[in-house]
């Protein structure tokens, strides 16, 4: 009579997502790898009985900023305590940056050094080599992020006031190159000269500083509808893959959807933020409006409503979250001084809860949402032979999902080093019970049990299609 080695961990009785459907199954999982999904009851070491609630691949962040130098600040979360609010809304890997590179020299040195800060993670996490004003030859900038298990490379089209932004012609040159390296190019796009002439025109009316509530006219839409246009129709000539960043405006994506149908989830992905979906512009006028400050700014009610369809019919590739938390005090005391305030919003934790509450909200299926935050931006950064989805031989990244616990998000319950959320006071429908990654329990019954460095760099191979 042969017997079954018991497996490490079973979860049993949940209903599972495989292959874009639900289905009724058990899951067993041994040496951090998902080995089996059947009904049979098999032995395990360790059971978690998740009768009644849903399985679910674990997710993949592929934006957030741990440890973001930006002047004399540094986001409030690092490797370790963003991780641990990752981990606690179901996210089990996490796609993070270099500071921007403009040589070889920084571009290597900056990459180990980025390895070595994350040595403390919770989560697994991967990079995207950030260049700058780059003076290397682009050929040059792809061999060493490949070099390093890098297939993404991020850029900007503005802050050329901080010596950010990457001209035309480059970025050009670059995507023709990516192509030839199967290198994915992550694009920050807003229109440099009507933000800067914005600045300039702002600051002159104010007395020589700018408030928040300037960011709707210094950063208006069109910054951003023509400058991911811009990069689309590159896109498109090069046949090079490009990854859009934060789209905050649904006229941005009414544009692309019309013009670049032929690319878009194709060679060209729209990644959107749960911030551009639940707050607006109206916010940044109030007392409080610094909470609020980020790049692109939210967006109007009008807006808004253009970015949701665009959601609900496949038009949005991805969901990143942008993290990117300061603690109150850094921004309070610019709230009359904009122009040195540091930017960013928190929201690793909360993302998929709002996406789910905002989801049942338009009676879109769940089915649609799941690959947004796992198996697309899996694909697209060339993770998917281990992450994205629930399948034999890939890595056991799991999530137990109550799809009717409702509550309301508040700063006490949440798990980031900051001191606040933007989402204060929010009624959400979901919540995240239990998340695994590579078979081990790192969040049990909604808290963290996860240990700092735990967490792998993942090197990464081609980057593919959604």
């Amino acid at each position: 009579m042969s017997t079954v080695e018991p497996f490490d961990l079973a979860l049993t009785g949940g209903k599972v997502f495989f292959n874009d459907n639900f289905v009724e199954s058990n899951v067993y999982l041994r040496d951090g790898k998902i080995v089996s999904l059947t009904c049979d009851k098999l032995p395990a070491r360790k059971v978690l009985e998740v009768d009644g609630l849903f399985v679910l691949p674990g997710f993949v962040d592929p934006h957030v900023h741990f440890s973001l130098k930006l002047g004399p600040h540094r986001s409030t979360d690092d490797f370790f305590t963003g991780g641990r609010a990752a981990a606690c809304g179901g996210v089990t890997t996490v796609g993070d940056f270099t500071e921007p590179c403009s040589t070889e020299a920084e571009a290597e040195s900056e990459i180990e050094r980025r390895i070595e800060e994350a040595s403390n993670a919770y989560v697994d996490y991967f990079l995207h080599l950030t260049i700058a004003n780059p003076s290397m030859d682009p050929h040059k900038v792809c061999e060493i992020a490949l070099d390093h298990g890098i297939t993404s490379i991020k850029l900007f089209t503005t802050y050329s006031s901080s010596g950010r932004r990457t001209d035309d012609w480059y970025l050009l040159q670059l995507l023709k190159v990516a192509r030839e390296y199967h290198v994915t190019v992550m694009v920050h796009a807003e229109n440099d000269e009507i933000v800067e002439g914005n600045v300039k025109a702002s600051l002159q009316e104010g007395g020589g500083h700018l408030q928040v509530r300037d960011l709707p006219y210094v950063r208006e839409a069109i910054t951003e509808i023509e400058a991911v246009s811009r990069v689309a129709s590159f896109a498109q000539w090069t046949g090079a893959k490009v990854y859009v960043a934060h789209v905050s405006s649904g006229i941005t994506l009414d544009r692309v959807a019309t013009a670049f149908k032929d690319v878009l989830n194709r060679t060209l992905f729209v990644e959107s933020c749960p911030h551009y979906f639940w707050l607006d512009q109206t916010l940044f006028s109030g007392d409080g409006g610094y909470r609020y400050a980020v790049c692109p700014p939210l967006r109007s009610y009008g807006e808004i409503e253009r970015l949701k369809g665009h959601l609900k019919v496949g038009n949005i590739s991805s969901i990143g979250t942008d993290h990117c938390p300061f603690n109150l005090e850094e921004r309070q005391v610019y709230k009359d001084r904009y122009e040195s305030m540091p930017n960013g919003l928190p929201g690793v934790e909360v993302s998929f809860i709002l996406m789910h509450t905002l989801a049942k909200q338009l009676h879109m299926p769940l089915e649609r949402l799941v690959p947004l935050f796992s198996s697309n931006p899996a694909r697209i950064m060339g993770l998917n032979h281990r992450k994205g989805s629930i399948s034999p031989g890939k890595d056991a990244d799991l999530v137990v999902f109550d799809p009717e616990a409702e509550w309301t998000i508040t700063q006490s319950l949440l798990h980031s080093a900051n001191d606040y959320t933007p989402y204060e006071g929010i009624k959400v429908v979901g919540k995240v019970v239990h998340t695994v990654l590579r078979g081990r329990i790192i969040v049990e019954e909604g808290e963290p049990m996860g240990e700092a460095g735990f967490g792998e760099y993942l090197g990464r191979g081609s980057s593919g299609d959604a």
